[in-house]
């Protein structure tokens, strides 16, 4: 008797401690908000030109008779990055919902159907002030939300011993008969995407309906639109009215394929086997494109995808025989 099992899952994670590098030398970027960009990238005398010696000022800063004036506002101006790495302080939450549905192997066929849910965060930098601060707040990793595999074995019921041929010649059974068929398939939601600036956005940036299109790169799609505000550091004139914020929620392309595989058991004699098999990777040969681009300061491919995933391939055959004794 044949039946369908279920199985259901919920695991929630809260890991602390994550490792982060931190910059130990870096200026208050207060500065580049109240301050016009013209006059912190001004020259000025440098108060450290040929001061004290090398050994006791360090720094190619003593060398030079004028420096910006950004230079000059770092906690240690004779230094470049100081850099603090494997340091603790991020924290990372996971919530993972399953659902599995599996038929075991009976009468030829089985199956297994499984979904997950998953919603992960960790502990980032909003942006630059936030970095100086040590002010952490929890955003979304890029992994996906939604999952869905299956995978599937039928043994095609012709040929000696199954339902249709049972009494074929042996000529006819080794032809048709005895051939089994399995096939499995993913499908993932599309990644999140994460923005490196933070930028103003007029309305909504996502397109409903994304269009496909070629151009320098291939076959293109535009999955939102360019934000019509700026991005942050932009500020010419001093003023700090205005919030950058980040853009709302986006994913990139989904992502699904399928491998398929036929075998069979050619039986010689009683001692010996002939064991063919046909595997076809990502057999329908479905493109799985990369994440748009995302930088703001490439507005030629900013909400485009010009170019697929790596890790997944076109269609790729592969034939193997084994002989049993």
């Amino acid at each position: 008797m044949s039946r369908i099992v279920l199985d259901v899952q919920y695991f929630f994670n809260r890991g602390y401690n994550l490792p982060y590098t931190v910059d130990l030398n870096m200026a208050d970027p207060a500065f580049r908000y109240e301050q016009p960009r013209a006059t912190l990238s001004a020259n000025v005398p440098n108060p450290f030109f040929r001061y004290l010696t090398p050994d006791k000022f360090p720094g190619a800063l003593r060398n030079s008779s004028t420096v910006t004036l950004a230079t000059l506002l770092r906690p240690y101006p004779q230094y470049g990055a100081i850099n603090q790495t494997n340091t603790a302080g991020r924290k990372l939450r996971l919530h993972s919902f399953e659902l599995e549905a599996q038929r075991p192997f009976a009468n030829g066929l089985s199956f297994l159907v499984a979904y997950a849910y998953n919603s992960e965060q960790t502990t980032e930098f909003f942006d630059d002030r936030a970095t100086f601060l040590r002010r952490f707040e929890w955003r979304d990793t890029v992994n996906p939300r939604h999952r869905i595999t299956n995978a599937l074995t039928w043994e095609i019921p012709i040929g000696r011993g199954r339902r249709l041929l049972n009494g074929a010649p042996k000529p006819v059974d080794l032809a048709v008969g005895g051939w089994q068929f399995t096939t499995s398939s993913r499908f993932y939601s599309g990644r999140i995407l994460q923005f490196s600036q933070s930028l103003l956005v007029d309305g909504n940036p996502k397109l409903d309906n994304p269009a496909k299109g070629s151009g320098t790169h291939g076959s293109m799609v535009r999955y939102h639109e360019v934000p019509s505000g700026a991005g942050a550091g932009d500020n010419e004139s001093g003023d700090t009215s205005h919030e950058f914020v980040d853009l709302p929620r986006l994913v990139g392309p989904r992502v699904w394929q399928t491998d398929m595989a036929m075998s069979k058991s050619f039986r010689i004699t009683e001692r010996f086997r002939l064991e063919g098999r046909l595997e076809a990777y990502n057999a329908f040969n479905h493109i799985n494109w990369d994440n748009p681009g995302v930088d703001f300061n490439t507005p030629s491919t900013f909400g485009r995808v010009t170019r697929k995933r790596t890790e997944y391939t076109g269609r790729e055959l592969q034939y193997g025989l084994r002989f049993v004794f």
